[in-house]
């Protein structure tokens, strides 16, 4: 199989991602890591959190990530000293926060994570995010003609992501417009909300902060994209009170806030506990490697050109009215289908693998004659033997192999081992003439044997030119010995070191005096370890066997040889008389008396005349140099063999060691393969699915791959010298570090990882065509192996052959429903809208050479799917985007309702939110609960509107009727602030367990306006909530005394009623919205609130006739009610200048409101006989 060549995606565009939070950084860190280096090179990565742990996993990441720590060691209470608009303004202060430490993260507290980051950006450390998006925008001669894409990441639940991601999006969108304007800009966000955080959250406390984190997060989000769309700056709109909702931010190198109000994203996907298909993942882990799948599918991989022109087309719909802006929220999914071809192919190489090694244990193929060892070595012990009297393993192992009758045995003498004995024979030969030829390479050596080699054979002396030279000639002989003895044995340790430690591979190997080349038979093929074990093992014990012997005869022949020709050799016998017995010389005193006439006197031999002088000398020069000859060739021979044996000793014990392993790396092979089964298991909530990937489907392709060679149950002769070479190799390092204090660089060779196991992989993909296919190919690969598997199982003969009956029809069928898997796996991770058409964006893509399949036309299975280059043969990509959704719609931040058909109960994250929020009161300091928004201020819904409008309404109904309750029942009153107070008065409100409260308005201050009475009540959920058990306790004891509306303590209290601020006797409750709006400043008129509050007064009436009357007589009740409390407002108004201020009933605004709020009560069914008549009689009095 030739490499496959994926190209790289081309991102036009700058890209910029950020990662906040943990979960969030996480994300954007598997998607650096997904990127090929050529895709990057218009990409950048930052991660931004608070906790510093978090961080350093992405530091450590392989891609290359800015990333900023948004917090220090500093404590909460250290961050508020400095930052007093935080602690004026927004943040909720809490005694139990102060002492916090932000570098340990949010903790949950998503005003920490902002407060936080405002420090960051206070103290310019936020410098790696703007650096990041200027590396963007480097000049390098190339057009920014596409718009630049941000995508940020976090999830909604825990403390800095949500506390983060929505000011920080405007932060960067505020940069990159303000330093490049001529830039256009596209923000999107993938945001994880509670249920896929579940599987690592144990507590169900935390499950609901996580909850109404979340419902507070798309809460802001929802307000600011209504807010950056300009929806809230429309005229006297409902959504006009909010014109002014912005965020302040400090403003680095002055204590000046800046203040945004930008649209935080063009899209927001939002992925939860379900998706589109109602299916769920099993995990975080899923959820961000299903989130990282679809930001890489969607922003750098083959399809993000379909997937951003579809976009184009969907954002003209965010301008429509309706949506408010609203609707840009969704949902990403991605999802593939793989052939893993690499790993089908190495799980096929392990069973090939031990398939050849037989095992592992005792029955291991290769371990037979090593477990003889150790079964003889037991016999040996258990019969008392020395240790001298044990075998060696090398004794036993050999004597075994030759031995055993199993064909593996068989196989190895037939092939490697039949000519053993001959092979070491000519090794050693070959090795002794090496050595022997060493010699020779060494000059001084070698000058000094040409100069004597004239004295290994008789000279003749009858040329008289020849005598007259036996000093010189003995001192040439003197220095050939001097020289060998000097130099020999270094020559050829150095000779014998290289020859055996030689680096040339066994398979290139052809000097037969080398053990490569030992390990070769006849034919050339070099040895199975077994053979090669065996025959390291003969060589071994000859080795050793010479090494004893030429040890012997170089000390005990040639060595005393030597010394009868020392210059002290006097008591050599060599020179004695014939006919005496009498020492007379030695070789010195022979050749020097040549020349000396009174020396030759003192030597017997010249009484015999020259001849027989020179007969002697032609008897001891040759002799003499032949020893010297002797003694040099078997010094050399004797290091090569002292080297050989410590050598060979080291290859033996490398081969035992790589031998012992095969226990332990079978048993990990096999661990591997079910490490590698579990690893491709397609689990329930993964977004890849990898095709024939079963543990039953990858053994049948085992089985249909079975492994054929020629040589059968041997190895290949190139494996078997790879083997013998990274033997070789971890010898030579072992002995490199034997005596080494510190291994710096680790050269060991793992013989059965990176040779045997490494071999048989290459094997495999050189040999199995049948496995190397494309994915579709694959698919139906994958049905052909379902077939069998179930034919299988249905034969009652497995010995019977297997008849594939699949056809072409069943493999198609098979690979549509595939295809159709993973489309469904890259369902969006939101769920869609029940009863409303979806704006869903499906897209596939495949490479390019599935175009060129003859038996499956990919154009028919994917239509509309794009051939690509940038993908793998082995994977089909699946994109799902579902766009037009507004947070409202969805089901688990829906509101409880009625209708005809039912009850709705709420989202999960909404009651989670309100259950919380409700109790929540206006001075975190006085209240245990803590807001869930990143500014306090926001709890209010007169600072920020709800997700669900009609939701929104229900909740300032509330607010307006505890309002008109608070003021019926007396339990907001005006009252002075103190006796010593010099007549200062307040708002004062008594709650359920009549104590006093401070009523605190939205500045801090207390309430000592009345139209902040209902500023108040905003801010003070807790104060509503209480209201609402005070008419409750009224109400109870009304129903012990079975009254009806009459006799209830509300209309009694009605009647008593009365605002110390308007005039004294009875009042209107109508006049309560008079009184609101003639307090309120002309910059905080909104109608809406006006209306509201009318409508709280028609239908607090109705509430209480419906509680008390009989519902046939409620209506006709409530118009006569309604009648006679708006003739007795315009009657007040007109006699009194605190409702009227001079201006007249017809003029007044707010008269005109309740006047049609009246009527279209009036007008509703059952209509009273008479309401005609008091609609003129009411309009009458406008006039």
């Amino acid at each position: 199989m030739s490499k496959e060549i994926i190209k790289e995606n081309v991102v036009a565009a700058p890209t910029l991602f950020i990662g906040v939070g943990g979960t969030g950084c996480n994300i954007v860190k598997r998607v650096a890591e997904k990127c090929r280096p050529g895709e990057k090179e218009n990409i950048n990565f930052v991660c931004l959190d608070t906790n510093v742990n978090d961080l350093s996993d992405i530091a450590k990441s392989s891609a290359h990530i800015y990333y900023v720590q948004t917090s220090n060691t500093q404590t909460v209470g250290d961050y508020l000293d400095y930052d007093q608009d935080a602690l004026k303004n927004w943040f909720p202060k809490n005694a139990v926060m102060y002492d916090k430490t932000v570098s340990e993260g949010a903790g949950q507290v998503r005003a920490i994570s902002r407060l936080a980051l405002n420090a960051t950006i206070k103290t310019g450390k936020l410098k790696p995010l703007y650096d990041a998006i200027d590396d963007l925008f480097r000049k390098d001669g190339k057009a920014l003609k596409q718009a630049m894409r941000i995508v940020i990441a976090s999830t909604a639940s825990g403390g800095t992501g949500s506390g983060i991601i929505l000011p920080l999006s405007m932060i960067v969108r505020d940069y990159v417009n303000t330093k490049y304007p001529n830039t256009s800009l596209i923000v999107r966000s993938v945001i994880l909300l509670p249920e896929t955080l579940d599987s690592v959250i144990d507590s169900t406390a935390e499950r609901e902060s996580q909850r109404r984190n979340a419902y507070a997060t798309i809460k802001e989000i929802n307000a600011f994209m209504m807010k950056g769309s300009g929806f809230m700056d429309v005229g006297d709109s409902d959504l006009s009170r909010y014109k002014d909702l912005h965020i302040d931010f400090a403003n680095p190198g002055t204590n000046e806030l800046k203040r945004l109000s930008l649209l935080p994203f063009d899209f927001c996907f939002l992925m939860d506990g379900q998706n589109a298909e109602d299916t769920t993942m099993a995990n975080l882990e899923q959820y961000k490697a299903q989130a990282a799948q679809a930001l890489y599918e969607q922003n750098i991989g083959p399809m993000q050109a379909n997937a951003f022109s579809v976009e184009d087309n969907i954002i003209k719909e965010m301008s429509n009215p309706g949506n408010l802006g609203r609707n840009r929220f969704g949902g990403i999914g991605a999802g593939v289908i793989r052939y893993p071809y690499e790993d089908i192919a190495d799980y096929i190489a392990y069973g090939w693998a031990m398939d050849s090694i037989g095992g592992e244990g005792d029955v291991a193929k290769w371990s037979k004659y090593d477990h003889a060892y150790d079964v003889a070595k037991q016999d040996a012990i258990k019969k008392g033997l020395s240790q001298s009297e044990i075998p060696t393993r090398g004794e036993v192992y050999t004597g075994k192999l030759r031995t055993a009758t199993d064909n593996f045995s068989k196989d190895l003498n037939a092939r490697f081992l039949n000519d053993a004995d001959k092979r070491i024979k000519n090794f050693f030969k070959a090795v002794d003439e090496e050595m022997i030829a060493s010699l020779s390479t060494d000059s001084a050596i070698r000058a000094t044997r040409d100069a004597a080699n004239a004295l290994a054979t008789e000279i003749d002396y009858e040329d008289e030119n020849n005598r007259g030279h036996a000093v010189e000639n003995k001192d040439k002989l003197r220095n050939y010995e001097a020289m060998l003895r000097s130099r020999a044995k270094k020559v050829a340790a150095n000779a014998a070191e290289a020859l055996f430690m030689n680096e040339n591979k066994t398979a290139n190997e052809k000097r037969p005096c080398t053990l490569e080349f030992l390990l070769k038979n006849a034919f050339g093929e070099v040895c199975h370890p077994n053979a090669a074990r065996y025959m390291l093992y003969q060589a071994k014990i000859e080795m050793d066997k010479r090494v004893r012997t030429t040890t012997s005869t170089l000390h005990n022949v040639i060595l005393p040889r030597l010394e009868l020709y020392a210059p002290d050799a006097y008591d050599t016998g060599m020179f004695d008389h014939e006919k005496t017995k009498r020492v007379e010389a030695n070789l010195d005193d022979l050749c020097s008396a040549e020349q000396d006439p009174d020396k030759r006197k003192a030597i017997p031999l010249f009484s015999g005349g020259d001849n027989k002088f020179y007969e002697k000398l032609n008897e001891l020069f040759p002799d003499y140099h032949k020893h010297i000859r002797e003694f040099g060739e078997c010094t050399a021979k004797l290091e090569a063999y002292t080297f050989g044996s410590e050598y060979l000793d080291d290859l033996c014990k490398m081969y035992e060691s790589f031998f012992f392993s095969f226990g332990d790396k079978v048993q990990a092979l096999e661990r591997r393969q079910d490490d590698m089964v579990d690893a491709l298991k397609f689990r329930k909530g993964d977004s890849t699915y990898n095709v024939c990937a079963t543990r039953d489907l990858l053994n049948e392709l085992v089985r249909s791959t079975i492994r054929q060679s020629e040589e059968g149950s041997m190895l290949e002769s190139d494996l078997n010298g790879q083997i013998f070479d990274a033997v070789k190799s971890n010898v030579s390092f072992d002995r490199e570090i034997r005596n080494a204090d510190i291994v710096e660089n680790d050269r060991s060779i793992d013989i059965f990882d990176d040779i045997l196991l490494g071999y048989f992989k290459k094997d495999v993909r050189r040999r199995c065509d049948a496995i190397d296919v494309n994915i579709i190919e694959a698919i139906a690969l994958e049905n052909r192996l379902l077939s069998r598997l179930k034919m299988r199982e249905e034969m009652q003969d497995s010995s019977k052959k297997l008849i594939d009956k699949v056809t072409n029809e069943d493999n198609v069928r098979h690979i549509c429903e595939v295809i159709a898997m993973g489309e469904r796996l890259a369902a969006p991770s939101i769920q869609r809208l029940r009863n409303e058409e979806a704006r869903e964006v499906k897209l596939s893509a495949y490479n390019k050479s599935l175009l060129d399949m003859r038996a499956y036309r990919i154009t028919d299975l994917l239509p509309k799917g794009s051939a690509v280059d940038t993908i793998s043969r082995y994977e089909l990509h699946f994109f799902n985007a579902l766009y037009n959704l507004t947070p409202d719609k969805l089901s688990k931040f829906s509101c409880y309702s009625e209708s005809e058909t039912g009850v709705k109960n709420a989202g999960l994250y909404h009651n989670a939110y309100v259950t919380y929020s409700r109790n929540i009161g206006p001075d975190s300091t006085k209240n245990s609960l803590i807001s869930t928004h990143i500014d306090k201020r926001w709890d209010s819904l007169s600072a920020m509107p709800e997700l669900d409008f009609g939701f929104q309404e229900r909740q300032m109904m509330k607010i307006h009727q505890a309002l008109i309750y608070g003021l019926i029942h007396k339990v907001i009153t005006y009252r002075f602030i103190s006796t010593a107070a010099g007549g200062k008065k307040v708002y004062k409100y008594e709650n359920s367990d009549e104590r006093y409260v401070d009523m605190i308005v939205s500045n801090g201050t207390l309430c000592d306006e009345f139209y902040e009475i209902l500023d108040s009540l905003y801010i003070s959920p807790a104060v509503v909530e209480d209201m609402e058990k005070i008419k409750e306790k009224k109400r109870a004891r009304d129903k012990v005394r079975n009254s009806n509306y009459a006799g209830t303590t509300f209309a009694k209290d009605l009647a008593e009623f009365h605002l110390d601020i308007l005039h004294d006797g009875e009042t209107s409750l109508f006049e309560i919205p008079i009184a609101y709006y003639n307090s309120l400043p002309s910059s905080l008129r909104f109608v809406n609130e006006i209306s509201g509050l009318v409508n709280a007064v028609i239908q607090t009436f109705k509430d209480e006739l419906a509680q008390w009357e009989n519902p046939n007589d409620a209506k006709f009740l409530l118009c006569d009610l309604l009648k006679k409390q708006f003739m007795l407002m315009v009657d007040n108004f007109e006699q009194y200048k605190t409702l009227n201020r001079g201006g007249k009933v017809s003029e007044n605004p707010v008269i005109d409101i309740i006047y049609r709020r009246v009527r279209a009560s009036f007008s509703t069914a059952p209509e009273p006989d008479d309401y005609e008549q008091a609609l003129e009689e009411m309009r009458a009095r406008l006039r």
